[in-house]
């Protein structure tokens, strides 16, 4: 690209600007450029004439590809190359990998713009470059810019260079907590979402019996069976917490994965027979968040979505600012952009079906980054760092109670001493603990473990308005050296 618009945002800027907002104090951020090779990035911290300054190799990103990606740990943290293998992490004020590629390389998702896609057309965990160098279970980007925080704190007492600190969460928290639910199912009675089911599906021939046992059961358990929606509220307000719930929209290019229940549709709620629209704006009164469980194939549609969005603002009368694919179902190159164009703060749909991982590598907040237009795009992701199915499920690592307990809570552990954020992803149908048993003790444990922790617990919009607004302070929201 010869000539620079007004949205032109170059990767180093973005990349600079996206690590000095995930430290706890102001720094600025810059490039030497000496017109050949010994240029290079800097982020320092400064009062008046002094200053203590880290340098930054510029990146190299031609080299970036999932192919060539190793990892090689430096004092039991993970570091990603493709060309010299790194000898140390910072030495003398100087960075000894190529931090500011590696990040790049992980929040675009370079990776997945021509990768091999499983049968559900999503990028499976097996497939990223993280997973085949076994880190794909390590917050990278997290434990670097702590490095990052040790040198310049380092640096700067060095010189007698007071911080200005800028906590990462409120009110003397450590780090963040997003509870979220999508919200699949309303009612496992209803029996004509079963026979809706049926008949999108192609091999629904082969079906039948499977469709009569649980019509059958349907009936027979009738309005008995529930959606459990009175049991997360009501063990929220026990934790004096509030989550985010995605609702789906009812639309006539349904795919065969979609949710099937409408907005008209009668459910049980708080000991009464209640509108399910009418369900979702009392919830939405009493503090929790409503958000968009966005449909299967609007994915790269930002029409589709903008009518969903207004759709889910038309029930609840207010404003919906977050959304999660269904399925999973994500295109880096086209949904980031389709969900800008719809109008949505933030986005929560980078995680994965398999595993509970960082998929992008960080558990904070970050823009996305349009390779193609060179620009930031004025959206928020928070990537999904544990869902039910992927700790549980027969698609995911199947474990039991204690051992998924285990590793939910080492995830948790792992991103408090990061400073960062977890996104929690719980479906509402795993309240039943007779066909899940330990799922719904697990997701009360883990809220246990992360107050313990001092965690900031609050729904997926709060948390990306208040991560809008620091960055804003910081002087950071334009991505501009």
């Amino acid at each position: 690209m010869d000539s620079k618009d007004d949205t032109y945002i170059s990767g180093t800027e973005y990349t600079l600007m996206t690590l000095a907002s995930l430290l706890p104090f102001r720094v600025r951020v810059g490039v030497e450029d000496t017109g050949d090779d010994s240029s290079y990035a800097w982020m320092e911290i400064s009062s008046g004439s002094n200053a203590a300054r880290v340098r930054l190799d510029l990146p190299s990103r031609r080299y970036w590809d999932s192919g060539r990606v190793k990892v090689h740990y430096i004092n039991d943290i993970p570091v990603l190359y493709v060309r010299r293998r790194p000898e140390y992490l910072f030495q003398g004020g100087r960075c000894g990998f190529d931090i500011l590629g590696a990040v790049f390389y992980l929040l675009s998702r370079t990776e997945e713009y021509h990768a091999p896609r499983d049968m559900w057309d999503t990028f499976p965990v097996f497939y990223s470059s993280l997973y085949v160098q076994g880190v794909w279970m390590r917050p990278l980007v997290n434990l670097w810019a702590r490095v990052l925080e040790k040198e310049l704190r380092t640096l700067a007492k060095q010189k007698n260079i007071p911080l200005r600190q800028v906590p990462l969460w409120p009110d003397g928290h450590t780090f963040a907590l997003a509870i979220t639910h999508d919200v699949d199912v309303v009612s496992t009675s209803v029996w004509h979402h079963h026979l809706t089911r049926w008949r999108d599906n192609p091999m629904k021939a082969r079906r039948v019996p499977l469709l009569v046992a649980k019509v059958t059961r349907s009936i027979v358990k009738g309005a008995q069976e529930h959606h459990f929606l009175d049991d997360w509220i009501e063990l929220e307000e026990q934790y004096g917490l509030r989550s985010t719930f995605y609702f789906s929209v009812p639309v006539d290019y349904r795919h065969l994965y979609d949710n099937v229940y409408r907005f008209d549709e009668r459910i049980h709620f708080r000991g009464r027979t209640s509108c399910l629209s009418d369900v979702m704006r009392e919830v939405a009164d009493e503090g929790w968040e409503v958000g968009l469980h966005s449909t299967y194939n609007s994915y790269d549609n930002p029409v589709r979505l903008r009518f969903e969005r207004m759709n889910i603002e038309r029930v609840t009368g207010r404003q919906v600012l977050g959304v999660r694919q269904h399925w999973l179902h994500f295109d880096a190159g086209l949904t980031w952009p389709a969900q800008e164009t719809a109008g949505f703060l933030y986005d929560s749909t980078l995680g994965y079906n398999e595993s509970p991982s960082y998929r992008a590598g960080i558990a904070f907040p970050f823009r996305p980054y349009h390779i193609s237009e060179y620009r930031v795009l004025h959206l928020w992701e928070l990537p999904m760092t544990i869902m039910d199915k992927a700790v549980f499920g027969q698609s995911g690592l199947r474990m039991d109670e204690f051992i998924g307990m285990e590793l939910c809570r080492r995830v948790v552990a792992d991103v408090a001493l990061t400073g960062g954020l977890v996104v929690v992803n719980w479906h509402l149908q795993y309240r039943d603990e007779h066909r899940y048993p330990g799922w719904w003790n697990v997701y009360k444990s883990l809220l246990s473990y992360a107050q313990e922790l001092g965690a900031w617990i609050a729904p997926a919009g709060a948390i990306s308005e208040y991560w809008d607004e620091r960055v804003r302070l910081l002087g950071l929201d334009t991505y501009r050296l």
